[in-house]
């Protein structure tokens, strides 16, 4: 599972997101992409977790992933019916020849996906080696205690179904296990099937742990899976104790219905668990979008992840694609400025803004805008527009250290303990780098070289005045502590940084003018 997911992870290209952001213009076409990832990925976890960041990045919509989380769960079945099948032979082959291509494989493409082939083979492998060694494990004393305990005990095999699925922290394993141990007659039918229900609950568990931290948009697709598997659960364990209680045919008796293989029948339980599930929560899906998004609101900062102007289609136009670059730039430059109100200490404590979350928003950004400038890269460029360009990726570099030496400055202020004696410098400096990020933004949208210069002429050498102001404030008179003497050496550094960086980004914008 672990070759499978960081290998899909590694293989994940530019190439792939823009075709699936064009593959869910509507809910059909939504489930059709849930049902493939889910049969690759075979992780409704993996699959949430690129989702929700695809939509924190503004790549798709909280309303197009929720049916792709929903036939997802239908697509990783398919692995279960595999296990279900006499296919040793094709398994073992696969075994070595993905091992083979493991090994061998240079090219990082290559390598990332032969993991995945492998890591699909060996589930497959493991299950079969289950089965066959189960006559073996059956005869020993310990384990004909635990199926001594089992036997006839749904609940015990619920239980098994949770503690598998909660240490392989998938669903998939442990319905593999159901259906090898109920193939080697070690589990009834009946409680093989409470065992595929309990797996359910244990992924959801697993997955409710590992999203605790996380916010916004992938917080809301994370639990809109949960209600899907709390859902089922509520759903289909009632209806299974109504059949075996009261004669009632209805799950089991349907599998039965269409094979007589048990472990088919398993294998289709657990489809029918899964995909009942998603037609209901995809015709609904409205209502619980809603829902979700009341419950578990975007963070506040969320929204400066998505691009504002950068779009694929843009890239066959590069001149017109640069016009974008540069307003989304523009737009990284003005929102910089927010970094300044997450510390300011007459600033309410309600209305500040965490500097991490910040960042991280940042990052999601810069990450779209690479993209954008690699899409451009591959185009066909007269001299004149590569070199645009390039005066354009070069500012983009500009603006990723700016506003990660502007975030150092937000953690120092809001981190570090001090006193209140560098309260009143602080905010000079904070209005001082408010405005020169202000004039910057507007110089980067006007691109008029009067303003150009007006702001390489602001962000000339501050090396004499940060040196005055520290031979000031460390003299006797001030008796500053030592963490006031450290917290103004470091943002004095700072703000020689950001001016500095600031100049050379008019430097730029001079030379593109």
């Amino acid at each position: 599972l672990h070759l499978v997911s960081t290998g899909l992870q590694e293989s994940t290209s530019r190439t792939l997101r823009a075709l699936l952001k064009r593959s869910t213009n509507s809910r059909y076409s939504c489930a059709l992409v849930g049902i493939v990832a889910g049969v690759v990925m075979q992780s409704t976890s993996a699959v949430a977790t690129v989702l929700g960041s695809m939509a924190t990045s503004g790549l798709i919509t909280l309303a197009q992933a929720v049916p792709i989380v929903a036939f997802a769960n239908v697509g990783t079945t398919a692995l279960v019916f595999a296990g279900a099948l006499d296919v040793r032979t094709a398994v073992l082959f696969a075994v070595g020849v993905s091992g083979i291509t493991f090994s061998m494989a240079r090219e990082f493409k290559w390598k990332a996906l032969s993991s995945v082939a492998l890591g699909i083979a060996l589930l497959l492998y493991g299950g079969d080696l289950v089965t066959a060694s189960a006559s073996g494990v059956q005869r020993t004393d310990w384990f004909a205690g635990i199926l001594q305990s089992l036997h006839g005990s749904t609940i015990l095999s619920f239980a098994l179904g949770v503690l598998v699925s909660f240490l392989a922290q998938t669903t998939t394993a442990a319905a593999l296990m159901s259906v090898a141990l109920a193939n080697a007659r070690l589990l009834e039918i009946g409680e093989a099937i409470t065992m595929i229900y309990g797996a359910n609950l244990g992924s959801t568990l697993v997955r409710m742990l590992l999203t605790r931290g996380v916010s916004g948009t992938l917080r809301q697709v994370s639990h809109f899976q949960d209600f899907f598997k709390i859902g089922a659960m509520a759903l289909f364990i009632p209806l299974f104790y109504v059949e075996r209680g009261l004669g009632v045919p209805l799950v089991a008796a349907l599998a039965a219905s269409v094979t007589a293989s048990t472990a088919l029948q398993l294998a289709f339980v657990n489809f029918l668990f899964n995909a009942s599930m998603a037609i209901i929560t995809t015709v609904f899906s409205a209502p619980l979008t809603r829902i979700v998004t009341r419950r578990w609101p975007s963070s506040v900062v969320e929204s400066l992840s998505v691009p504002e102007y950068l779009s694929l289609d843009a890239v066959h136009d590069p001149e017109t694609a640069i016009d974008l670059l540069e307003k989304e730039q523009m737009r990284v430059l003005r929102r910089t400025r927010e970094f300044l109100s997450t510390p300011h200490s007459l600033m309410a404590s309600q209305d500040r803004i965490d500097p991490a979350a910040l960042h991280r928003s940042f990052l999601l950004l810069f990450v779209e805008m690479e993209h954008f400038q690699t899409a451009l890269v591959g185009q066909h460029l007269d001299p004149t527009t590569s070199e645009r360009l390039g005066n354009v990726q070069a500012r983009q570099k500009l603006l990723e250290l700016i506003e990660d030496s502007m975030q150092q400055t937000a953690v120092s202020v809001t981190g570090a303990p001090r006193s209140g004696k560098l309260d009143a410098l602080i905010g000079n400096f904070f209005d001082a780098l408010d405005f020169l990020l202000m004039f910057a933004a507007d110089a980067a949208r006007t691109l008029e070289r009067g303003r150009a210069e007006i702001l390489h002429d602001l962000t000339s050498d501050r090396g004499e005045m940060m040196g005055s102001l520290r031979s000031l404030y460390l003299a006797p008179g001030h008796a500053l502590s030592a963490d006031d003497k450290a917290l103004l050496l470091r943002l004095t550094t700072l703000f020689e940084r950001v001016t500095w960086m600031l100049q050379r980004y008019a430097d730029l914008l001079l030379k593109n003018l």
